[in-house]
């Protein structure tokens, strides 16, 4: 069953998610960004199964394989991206700490990787809405920039660069 739970105001995606942990009953979290385009039903089905059949999986990662290529370049259509399958006791441990704004995944990946916790990804084929086509493009720059700061403010430069070269390195496989 899905419960439907609206906020007062925007306050964004780290709050709406603690929010919506208050209700949550199960215990797997599945995250999707709201601003997503060309998500396919079908494709967070299968991840889900893999993840379930897996059994020792942390977290599964749904990387936007559709990605311009910069964003794949440094990783971002994995590490950044706000889909994804992770254990409620996990997220809840980490947004219990410090978190705030734009910080949530790179929080969720910190928390990962330094708890050695087993994380792995799939591909889906969803991409997210570009900020200076929805924005205007100096808003756009602008909201890029703080989007990225708040990301390594949440981790520090260095945990950001180890995960570059070292977090989420392994494909799931969908049977």
């Amino acid at each position: 069953a899905i419960n439907l739970v609206r906020l007062q105001s925007n306050r964004g995606k780290t709050d709406a998610v603690r929010e919506g942990l208050k209700h949550a009953k199960g215990e797997f979290i599945l995250l999707l960004d709201a601003d997503l385009k060309n998500l396919d039903h079908r494709e967070i089905d299968l991840a889900a199964v893999a993840f379930f059949r897996a059994g020792n999986l942390d977290m599964l990662i749904l990387r936007r394989i559709n990605a311009v290529f910069y964003v794949r370049l440094y990783r971002a259509d994995i590490l950044f991206t706000g889909e994804r399958i992770l254990k409620k006791g996990d997220l809840v441990t980490i947004l219990d700490g410090d978190v705030n704004g734009w910080q949530l995944e790179s929080a969720i990946n910190t928390w990962m990787y330094l708890n050695g916790k087993n994380v792995s990804w799939v591909a889906h084929s969803g991409i997210n809405c570009d900020k200076q086509a929805k924005w205007g493009t100096l808003n756009g720059i602008r909201l890029n920039l703080r989007t990225y700061s708040d990301m390594v403010s949440a981790a520090g430069f260095n945990n950001i660069m180890k995960q570059i070269f070292f977090f989420a390195r392994s494909e799931l496989r969908l049977q």
